[in-house]
C-alpha cells in the first residue's frame, strides 16, 4: 500500500515519470515478494526438516542459476515450465496448488 508521501509524489508526476515510477515500485514489490517467500520455505526447510546451514548454503547455490534464469525472458526458464517439470517427475501435489 503506498503512503501519503508516495501518493504526493506520483500525483504531480508528469507521463513519463510516472511510468519510470510505477516500473520501478513494481519491480521493487516483485523482488520483496520473492523474498519473503524464499525465505518463508528456509524458514520451513530450517524447522520442520532440520536444514542447517550447509544444506541452505547448498541449496541457494544450486538454485540461483533457476532463480536468475527465470527472470530473464531469453533464458529459457519459466516458472511454469518447471512446475510442468516437477508434474511429469511425480510431484503432482502442485496440481492442488495456485504455485
Amino acid at each position: 500500500m503506498l503512503n501519503r508521501e508516495q501518493r504526493r509524489l506520483i500525483k504531480n508526476l508528469k507521463r513519463d515519470k510516472l511510468d519510470t515510477w510505477v516500473n520501478e515500485y513494481g519491480m521493487a514489490m516483485y523482488t520483496d515478494g520473492m523474498r519473503d517467500s524464499f525465505l518463508s520455505l528456509l524458514l520451513k526447510l530450517h524447522d520442520e526438516f532440520g536444514f542447517g546451514n550447509e544444506r541452505i548454503k547448498r541449496l541457494l547455490e544450486l538454485s540461483d542459476t533457476w532463480l536468475q534464469g527465470i527472470h530473464e525472458k531469453d533464458s529459457g526458464i519459466d516458472a511454469d515450465g518447471i512446475k510442468q517439470q516437477l508434474i511429469a517427475e511425480g510431484i503432482t501435489c502442485l496440481l492442488d496448488t495456485n504455485l
